[in-house]
């Protein structure tokens, strides 16, 4: 009867031990599980934050032909009408005379030479539409890589629930053979307290387990706009990575949209001093203007003239404003400088961080790999020294837990790898729709700004 007990025990455990290490090794779901790329799609399409971005965008890019609008002639009208009465005292007498003037001008006024201001502001306009730019890609790189996170996270929680549910259900099932062997005087009050104490362990583990898996559902929705159903599929790594540090820091150096935007940024400081200091050099205009003026009083006095002016203006002294201005324009460009440094430090950082964070994902895959059969066959041979009476039931408790942790620890570092490929990918640069391919319309950054450059007329925008 002892023995029957314990062969079944055992049997109902290494069916158990089995599934638990079904679920770290091929965690996924059925046929209508949520893959990876289904919610980068879905956060790429409808994410608030890169939409935001993204019209923004279209924000800077009026500033080009608002630039460029100084290189164009002002064309106005300017028309007025009214009563005049003159009263008139004579030695003679008195006299009383009622006009109604109507007068109208049109002008037109085209700039030569401004200092070089116009050069400059629409340089410095188009270098903040390249770092503008640069930001949209950063915050789709941190969108992409955010949902990336989120949904490993779940199918991290998803995985060590299911091994703490599995867990329990061992424990269960142990802490009832160890009562039965307990009453028919084969084990003691001991080994069954050992065994409930281990069965309430993995029950609190399951409950916590729960718990952080709605906080990462809860994360997911944010992200992503949609409320993660069913098990998701496991993430694959990105495939395609540099070969070393070295590769990984030339690229980034070159390519990462925060360094890059810093740097339009200077450049963009740059033409704000030259914009400035025009103001204190000479401003050169033609002008012309043909003007009508009707007067009726008694009789009807018309007349018409016209004039074209090349007018010069030369600032002598403005207050020490334009000065100040020029010195506060010099000391932001010094600022904008000190930020490309202080960036590149960052995205080297960055760089060497998101590169051990891979290949130590990568060392413990392999370690926790390594201990996971290792368990598994340590535990397999605890019960069968247990059943025989050469090891305790705390020896199988213990040997149960150390595969539970090793086969956690394994999870951990799949998610782990998975994060970490994507994060090189975002240092690069390249944690993009486009470069890893994402069955989406991908945004075009310059069809708004080819649409309004030279765009002459028109209020109406595009979404």
């Amino acid at each position: 009867m002892i023995k029957s007990i314990g062969n079944t025990k055992k049997a109902l455990l290494s069916r158990c031990a089995i599934v638990g290490v079904a679920i770290y090794t091929g965690f996924s779901g059925g046929v209508m599980a949520q893959t990876l790329n289904e919610s980068l799609v879905k956060a790429y399409e409808t994410n608030p934050s890169l939409s935001s971005a993204q019209t923004g965008l279209k924000s800077v890019n009026e500033g080009v032909p608002q630039a460029l609008s100084a290189w164009r002639p002002d064309v106005r009208i300017t028309s007025s009408a009214g009563v005049r009465r003159t009263d008139t005292d004579t030695p003679t007498g008195d006299s009383t005379d009622t006009t109604h003037p109507l007068n109208a001008t049109l002008q037109v006024s085209q700039s030569f030479y401004q200092g070089g201001r116009t050069q400059a502001a629409t340089e410095q306009a188009e270098n903040l539409v390249l770092a503008e730019r640069a930001s949209v890609t950063s915050v789709e790189q941190d969108v992409l890589l955010r949902a990336v996170t989120a949904y490993a996270d779940v199918w991290r929680d998803q995985a060590i629930l299911e091994l703490n549910i599995n867990n329990e259900k061992v424990l269960a099932r142990q802490f009832e053979a160890t009562r039965d062997r307990f009453d028919v005087g084969e084990l003691t009050r001991t080994d069954v307290a050992q065994a409930e104490s281990r069965y309430s362990t993995s029950t609190a583990q399951r409950i916590a387990s729960e718990g952080t898996l709605n906080s990462s559902k809860a994360v997911f929705e944010e992200v992503i706009g949609e409320y993660p159903e069913g098990t998701l599929d496991r993430p694959d790594p990105f495939a395609v990575l540099p070969a070393n540090e070295g590769e990984l820091l030339g690229v980034a150096l070159e390519n990462n949209p925060a360094l890059l935007a810093a740097k339009y940024n200077e450049l963009a400081s740059q033409n704000e001093v030259r914009e400035i200091t025009g103001e204190l050099y000479p401003d050169l205009s033609l002008v012309g203007r043909v003007s009508r003026s009707d007067e009726t009083s008694g009789k009807d006095v018309d007349s018409t003239s016209g004039e074209i002016l090349a007018q010069l203006v030369v600032p002598i002294y403005q207050q020490g404003l334009v000065s100040s201005r020029v010195r506060q324009a010099k000391q932001t460009a010094n600022q904008r400088r000190i930020q490309i440094v202080e960036q590149r430090r960052a995205v080297e950082q960055q760089g060497v961080s998101s590169w051990e964070n891979l290949v130590s994902s990568q060392a413990q895959i392999k370690s926790f790999t390594s201990s996971v059969n290792a368990a598994e066959i340590a535990l397999d041979g605890v019960r069968q020294e247990e059943e025989v009476g050469e090891r305790t039931v705390l020896d199988v408790l213990d040997a149960e837990q150390e595969l539970l942790d090793a086969q956690v620890n394994l999870v951990r570092a799949q998610r782990d790898e998975v994060v970490a490929t994507y994060q090189v990918l975002s240092t690069m640069g390249q944690m993009t729709a486009q470069y890893i391919g994402l069955p989406v319309n991908v945004f075009d950054p310059t069809g708004d700004y080819n649409n309004v450059r030279d765009k002459w007329f028109g209020l109406g925008i595009e979404n």
